[in-house]
């Protein structure tokens, strides 16, 4: 299944393209249906994100923080999604003594050159799962930041770009991070730079009955992956994605207001002024426009509605609010902030 220039992309065969990367692990993964389609969405999202040079304006994949206890079946989402676009696939497994040169790669001297040569680590890949991320030394973890944000590495004076797409100046590069939000012993808290890389924080749940009854039967059978796009096609359908969905002035006004009343600065929330630090930054408006936009096409729509701001911002908005200590000691969360911001905001 192949793809030519941008002008043959049309509206059948982006939600062709789709729904066939979709059901790609709905074969296996039973009751993780809302999970892969949210997945979606960060993988055809058009993501803003700073170029290494710093003088091209890229965008890019979402990439997505995956919050749930040990076996529910992330590693095999990533893997499959993997699989079903052709990309290649990198696993990094998060331990406390995990150098940064075990990620980004190194220098090595070659004996028959006499000269340096570049060994690229695990980070060079186009769908990079890195497992137990808050298991990471923060030295470490640092060195993800810069590809994670900039689509390159930097080792000694040179600056190594991450997987190219033929025919595109632009990187597809899409990390699916796991934590395991239960356990604290050996684990260090994600600081608010790494979470403020993640474009979606996602929470998976335990498989209703009939679910795990499904698991349970299909075990035992081997599972066959079909490969059903490749990284050129899933960029042409983000690009085709946003040229098709119009976003109004008004969703544009509406998550300016929601992104106002999360900062105690300006909030006229009493619970904002009480429980929160730091509200939304001013970059998360672009992450979450990008998102409302493949919602909207996701469900159907040629339109941004308020609804999919909403749903977006569930996603895109809980881990990057920073909360006072006294709303911790309550066990008041993030996303409980959000709800209520959400309800209050008028809605256009």
């Amino acid at each position: 299944m192949e793809i030519g220039m941008r002008e043959e992309m049309n509206l059948e065969k982006a939600r062709e393209i789709i729904k066939a990367v979709a059901e790609q692990p709905r074969q296996f993964l039973f009751g993780l249906d809302q999970v892969i389609d949210d997945c979606m969405i960060g993988l055809f999202a058009r993501a803003p994100y700073s170029a290494a040079n710093g003088r091209e304006k890229c965008y890019g994949q979402g990439h997505i923080l995956l919050m749930s206890v040990p076996g529910t079946g992330k590693t095999e989402l990533a893997s499959a999604l993997a699989a079903a676009m052709d990309a290649k696939y990198q696993r990094i497994q998060g331990v406390p003594d995990l150098l940064p040169s075990a990620v980004t790669g190194s220098l090595v001297f070659d004996q028959k050159t006499r000269e340096f040569k570049m060994m690229p680590g695990p980070i060079f890949g186009h769908v990079v799962l890195i497992d137990e991320l808050n298991r990471i030394i923060p030295k470490t973890k640092s060195a993800i930041l810069q590809p994670m944000e900039e689509r390159a590495v930097t080792i000694g004076e040179a600056v190594y770009p991450l997987m190219e797409v033929a025919a595109t100046t632009e990187r597809f590069f899409w990390v699916l991070a796991t934590a395991n939000p239960i356990e604290s012993e050996g684990t260090y808290p994600l600081t608010e730079a790494e979470l403020d890389r993640f474009f979606m924080r996602i929470r998976i749940n335990y498989p209703d009955r009939d679910s795990e009854m499904k698991i349970s039967a299909e075990s035992l059978r081997g599972k066959v992956i079909k490969r059903v796009a490749n990284p050129a096609m899933i960029m042409e359908v983000a690009r085709f994605i946003t040229d098709y969905v119009k976003k109004g002035s008004l969703v544009d006004k509406y998550v300016v207001e929601i992104f106002d009343a999360s900062r105690p600065e300006r909030s006229q929330l009493k619970e904002v002024l009480q429980y929160i630090e730091v509200g939304i930054s001013p970059r998360n408006e672009f992450q979450m426009k990008a998102a409302a936009v493949t919602r909207a096409f996701l469900r159907g729509g040629d339109t941004v509605l308020p609804d999919d701001v909403k749903y977006v911002a569930r996603l895109v908005l809980p881990h990057k609010l920073v909360l006072k200590p006294q709303a911790q000691a309550q066990k008041i969360t993030p996303d409980e902030i959000l709800e209520l911001i959400l309800d209050k905001t008028p809605v256009p």
